[in-house]
């Protein structure tokens, strides 16, 4: 049944880059390679997580955390169009200052003495590792690339005597809510216009709705908090990478 249930996704998949090709879209080679790379990744990462699961170990779980948080560091650093000195470690370094301790929190709120088995704490890390690194990546292009774009406006604004947060307060809060934005929509939307991927998947395992209801909504705080904290602190240290402790523009 589930290999037939494929033929239908792939129909469309496959009507999707003939379109793109028929009116020169110019998608349909990014279209393949997502559809492909999305494929073999989940392939892969099944088989990978069902070895996991199957030799429970703490020393693992932490090599797998770590390498799927240096890699969205390194995704998100692809992702930002300015170019600048240390862009991935500061990545890197907000990623796991937030994400470490909120995911072991999290965690231990939802699953109690159980949090770190690996079925139950990997699948969390990567729902709140996934939300950061598009909030990272969205919230991080837009004030750097607004930076630089602005950069005649801020020197005249402190030039008028303006501090250095008060020349760039209008950037840094855009940049916050365009990288939340994501988050927030889903959080407005989530009971109303969908049922939320957690709260579906815990009642499809048998959870009644009233306790998956809440799981979801643990796991939704966890993830906003999360990503409000890690743009938070990769925009201060893009900040003070672009400005010296003077206030002096560095680029």
């Amino acid at each position: 049944m589930l290999d037939f249930s494929l033929i239908i996704p792939l129909f469309f998949a496959i009507i999707s880059i003939l379109l793109s090709r028929h009116f020169s879209h110019k998608l349909e080679k990014i279209f393949f390679m997502a559809y492909l790379r999305v494929t073999l990744q989940l392939i892969f990462l099944a088989i990978f997580l069902q070895w996991i699961f199957t030799h429970q170990s703490s020393f693992l779980n932490i090599i797998i955390l770590s390498i799927m948080i240096i890699n969205a560091a390194y995704v998100t650093h692809g992702r930002i169009r300015e170019k600048y000195s240390q862009k991935f470690l500061q990545q890197l370094v907000s990623l796991i200052f937030v994400l470490w301790p909120m995911s072991l929190l999290g965690s231990i709120t939802i699953y109690g003495k159980d949090f770190f088995i690996a079925q139950f704490y990997i699948p969390f890390f990567g729902l709140l590792l996934g939300n950061s690194l598009n909030t990272l990546s969205t919230g991080l292009d837009f004030y750097t690339t607004e930076l630089r774009k602005n950069r005649n406006t801020i020197l005249s604004l402190m030039g008028i005597g303006a501090s250095l947060e008060e020349a760039t307060q209008e950037i840094f809060n855009r940049s916050l809510r365009l990288g939340l934005n994501g988050n927030l929509n889903a959080m407005i939307s989530m009971g109303i216009v969908s049922v939320p991927g957690v709260m579906t998947g815990q009642m499809l395992a048998g959870t009644s709705p009233l306790q998956a209801a809440l799981v979801q909504i643990i796991t939704v705080f966890f993830v906003l908090a999360g990503s409000y904290l890690g743009l938070l602190l990769a925009l201060k240290m893009v900040q003070k990478k672009y400005f010296t402790p003077r206030g002096e523009i560095c680029f």
